[in-house]
């Protein structure tokens, strides 16, 4: 037998939570990671009532700040630390259907080396996932061609157009870099004409993360 633990990142509606007690998924304790948003602070009230009044009681919500990707990292990393302590059999269940593209990396990496599973909530079930497919699942606002572009920064804090494209076609470049752009990772400088992006501190932030 092992102890179950849920790892749920609080989005727009409740029902990627209560999706896990309609699934045949085993639930000891839920670990419920809220920002700021008045959204997402509704919605975290609505589960923590609807939860209690269904009898789950072992249920914690944990503040995290996505602007903040070392903080929600190590608050994520210390949660699943304590909890391995307490229960060696501790199993962490990782509920990807919510979270912004920051959060769910910083979530992703933490639990990394603990024995857990991941999964979403799709028309009320819980659809497992591999975590070597984690990144590729519409619900993560994550995608690994993205990934692999911001990756090259890695070497150099400031990367020209032309470093970037290699074999992809322009507009295949434009979406990456504006994706990047829109999550915080890098930022522009310079005209159309001689464009290069440089990694902000946020996205400094993800890149120590990733060996």
């Amino acid at each position: 037998m092992s102890y179950d633990v849920h790892l749920c990142i609080i989005g727009d509606s409740p029902e990627p939570v209560f999706g896990i007690l309609r699934s045949d998924r085993q639930v000891d304790r839920i670990y419920l990671l809220c920002d700021d948003d008045p959204v997402h602070k509704d919605v975290l009230d609505t589960l923590l009532s609807g939860l209690s009044a269904v009898g789950i009681g072992d249920v914690t919500d944990i503040q995290i700040d996505p602007d903040d990707y070392d903080y929600t990292q190590s608050i994520i990393a210390s949660i699943l630390e304590d909890e391995r302590r307490s229960h060696e059999d501790a199993l962490f269940h990782v509920n990807f259907t919510s979270g912004d593209s920051l959060s769910v990396i910083a979530l992703r990496q933490a639990v990394e080396p603990y024995d857990s599973d991941y999964y979403y909530i799709r028309n009320g079930r819980a659809v497992k996932i591999g975590g070597d497919s984690v990144t590729e699942v519409t619900s993560l606002r994550l995608q690994t061609k993205v990934l692999d572009t911001f990756m090259m920064f890695k070497s150099s804090d400031s990367r020209t157009n032309y470093e970037l494209r290699g074999d992809l076609s322009a507009p295949a470049l434009s979406y990456r870099t504006k994706e990047l752009e829109r999550m915080g990772l890098i930022t522009s400088e310079g005209s159309n004409r001689n464009l290069s992006w440089k990694v902000t501190s946020k996205g400094k932030q993800v890149l120590r993360r990733f060996r």
